[in-house]
């Protein structure tokens, strides 16, 4: 970017006024993705087709990897033509194109993960052991998802919703169990089986996600430099942060014993702040009751007055029907919207309508996906299509300390991963 963009993009910012501007001043399309550098904050969407995985460089170098999605590929959903086919192809599983895109962007004296979020346990957000998984060649479990990654970079430290007795808010591995022929309870087992083995011989820790707490994902290596960054959690299990303190909580769950929540409403979530920046994932928690269910089904609503206003969100559950209310919409009212998709009801028609509407909130509002599958569009129309400014692709947010945040989207379609487009913006809601 020219010296006179740059300049009036800063003035933009230093005003707390929303900018955005599609650029190639210079001359980044069809070429690799800049380098990280310190003090940049880097979020990454990684597209594989198969399923939710994102990944975050720190601004010291800190890195933090929130799922990884991986649909088995003989699971009939890989190849139906409702799904997205296998990112840049199927020559290699899931975990093996994302380890193949962490060694490109992991600068190179940090070949690691320094802690690993696991949102909840479906298999597009940690992957899945049926048929055709590979077995590891250092201890008893096999390898998809999380335990493939993990498998070739080490992690650090692994935290999900319920280590290590996975009894909140209703005892994960006893329902399992009821489910013993099942992929879900295989896939589950072989995950503790990965934890233990890497613990006992790797020496990585493992913790239960804590609700509130803003010192459970922390900078290792700089912290001094960036007093201004944290990352705050949310909410996990129907358990939201009060807002106020550390270890303050809010049930939004009943008796669970009368009415076990589904899965997806257990998802854990995180806002960054960094500087004048907000930024908000919350992996797969719904937005609204479905039939016959109840009204606290809806977690999206509880929890969007202490997610506050951001700049970029992360559609929930893949922007899927269920997902975002308008409560949601309203309260955190983002510049640019970010959808991992893998599905042709991903997103759902009345959610594409809700994040568009100026009833909820005012200003411009850009949305970004991994894939918007042609079944979709077909039913849709041009609308859908022409209200994304991209469709395709890797989605890479880079962060600078001043406020200015850029989106890059990258080829998912072949190994190269060449810039495809570039958009500007500065940060205005904090």
């Amino acid at each position: 970017m020219s010296w006179s963009k740059l300049l009036l993009l800063s003035i933009f910012c230093n005003l707390g006024m929303s900018y955005a501007q599609v650029t190639d001043s210079c001359g980044w399309i069809g070429k690799q993705l800049p380098a990280w550098e310190k003090g940049e904050l880097d979020i990454h969407l990684i597209n594989t087709g198969r399923g939710e995985t994102n990944f975050m460089i720190l601004p010291d170098g800190t890195t933090l990897m929130v799922d990884a999605g991986e649909l088995i590929l003989t699971d009939p959903r890989t190849w139906s033509v409702r799904n997205t086919s296998p990112k840049p192809d199927g020559s290699r599983y899931a975990y093996e194109w994302t380890v193949y895109y962490l060694n490109k962007i992991l600068p190179s004296a940090h070949k690691k993960i320094d802690y690993a979020l696991i949102t909840h346990f479906h298999d597009d957000h940690y992957g899945s052991v049926g048929e055709g998984a590979q077995s590891s060649r250092k201890g008893n479990y096999l390898l998809s998802g999380i335990t493939g990654v993990g498998e070739f970079l080490p992690i650090g430290k692994i935290v999900d919703r319920g280590y290590p007795e996975y009894k909140e808010p209703y005892d994960v591995a006893y329902c399992l169990s009821g489910k013993s022929d099942t992929v879900e309870y295989f896939t589950f087992k072989n995950y503790l089986r990965f934890i233990e083995w890497h613990r006992q011989h790797q020496g990585m820790e493992a913790e239960s996600f804590k609700v509130g707490s803003s010192k459970q994902f922390v900078l290792k290596y700089a912290p001094e430099d960036y007093p201004e960054f944290s990352i705050r959690n949310l909410h996990v299990n129907g358990v939201i942060w009060d807002g106020i303190r550390e270890d303050g909580k809010i049930n939004t769950f009943p008796d669970t014993t009368v009415f076990k929540a589904q899965e997806n409403c257990l998802s854990a979530g995180i806002r960054i702040d960094y500087g004048k920046f907000r930024f908000y994932l919350g992996g797969d928690i719904p937005g609204y009751a479905a039939l016959g269910t109840p009204k606290w089904n809806d977690v999206a609503s509880a929890v969007a007055p202490v997610i506050g206003r951001v700049d970029v969100a992360v559609m929930n559950h893949h922007g899927g029907r269920d997902a975002l209310s308008e409560k949601l919409i309203s309260t955190l009212a983002p510049r640019v919207w970010l959808q991992h998709v893998w599905s042709s009801d991903q997103p759902g028609l009345e959610t594409f309508y809700r994040v568009r509407s100026s009833w909820l909130y005012e200003g411009e509002r850009d949305l970004f996906s991994t894939n918007l599958l042609q079944p979709l569009q077909d039913v849709a129309g041009p609308d859908l299509k022409n209200s994304y400014e991209s469709c395709n692709g890797h989605i890479v947010l880079r962060v600078q300390p001043d406020g200015r945040y850029t989106v890059f989207v990258l080829d998912s379609d072949t190994p190269e991963m060449k810039i495809k487009g570039v958009w500007n913006y500065c940060a205005s809601h904090k």
